[in-house]
């Protein structure tokens, strides 16, 4: 990523990323016949903040833990009723950011209640409202 894909970054005040960093963004071209690498980007056209504020939807996560689900699994968790998700939200509070590439990052209020979603999140696949329900008793109890 270049400093161009931040709004307001300049070559004195740019993100410091590094390798491996975990980065909510979106794809801006993707060349599937070429051996050219995706482009992404952290502006968001329908906002004016600065990635300096914290407050801009896409950027660096910072924190958390991140961990893969199935693509299929990993639509369901982004969709505005995901019952798993507001199941897991009526306990604790957490911030989730879930990739169309089923990459999942979550943090929790601390350490513990990270661990806790992301177990949720992760054992709660391919399970039944029934044992969704059961699952949550069992980890939030």
């Amino acid at each position: 990523m270049s400093i161009e894909d931040f709004r307001g970054a300049t070559k004195r005040n740019k993100p410091e990323l590094n390798e491996g960093d975990v980065i909510f963004c979106q794809v801006t071209r993707h060349y599937p016949r070429y051996e050219m690498p995706t482009e992404v980007s952290c502006i968001d056209a329908d906002s004016v903040k600065q990635w300096t504020t914290n407050e801009c939807y896409f950027g660096q996560l910072m924190d958390g833990v991140t961990f893969d689900v199935p693509i299929t699994y990993a639509v369901s968790l982004s969709r505005d009723k995901c019952y798993i998700l507001k199941k897991c939200a009526s306990k604790l509070k957490f911030e989730i950011a879930v990739g169309l590439n089923g990459r999942v990052w979550v943090k929790g209020s601390n350490i513990q209640e990270t661990l806790l979603v992301a177990r949720f999140i992760k054992r709660s696949y391919g399970c039944s409202v029934a044992q969704i329900e059961a699952l949550f008793t069992k980890l939030f109890s």
